[in-house]
């Protein structure tokens, strides 16, 4: 039985120990996780940590099916309920990967699924309202808080890699 909020220091040190040790991560997100996906693929980018991200569920299938042990799949499923994803985490179990899941509901199939569920109780109050007034807010600032964790786990080499980033992102702005 997957406990109601699974936010334990441990499981924060579990994760973070996978992203920086991982051969391989594939970031998956469908349907209104998709965007926070994407930002989380970015900002892991930005932090020096080389992910991966296919929008089609077909592809993230494919690549899945190819990590292998020690590779990690990071889902995020704000409903933990999306038929896509939980193929891809089957897919990704079945190559001996580590699957770390984000979402909003602890007894949900992808927290069961998960090998580190992260628990982030949603902001309304049963899953049909989550669904109808939708809102991942909470998911991206603890996503956030998670990616700069991450930066400071890997000490000068965050702090380069982070630098690098917003010193890219200078240039690119126009004057």
């Amino acid at each position: 039985m997957v406990p109601l909020a699974v936010l334990t220091p441990e499981a924060i040190d579990s994760v973070l120990d996978t992203l920086d040790t991982a051969d391989r991560v594939l970031v998956v997100g469908n349907g209104l996780s998709g965007p926070l996906a994407m930002a989380l693929v970015m900002r892991l980018n930005a932090a020096g940590r080389s992910v991966e991200y296919f929008a089609d569920p077909i592809a993230q299938q494919i690549a899945a099916k190819q990590l292998g042990a020690g590779s990690a799949l990071f889902v995020l499923s704000g409903s933990g309920a999306s038929r896509p994803t939980l193929e891809v985490m089957n897919a990704a179990q079945e190559s001996g990967a580590r699957v770390i899941a984000v979402t909003s509901f602890a007894r949900s199939a992808v927290a069961k699924l998960a090998d580190v569920p992260l628990v982030m109780p949603p902001t309304e109050e049963t899953f049909h309202d989550e669904l109808i007034h939708t809102s991942r807010g909470a998911l991206m600032l603890f996503l956030e808080e998670l990616v700069d964790l991450f930066v400071e786990r890997r000490g000068e080499r965050g702090r380069i890699a982070r630098q690098t980033a917003i010193s890219m992102l200078g240039r690119a702005i126009a004057d």
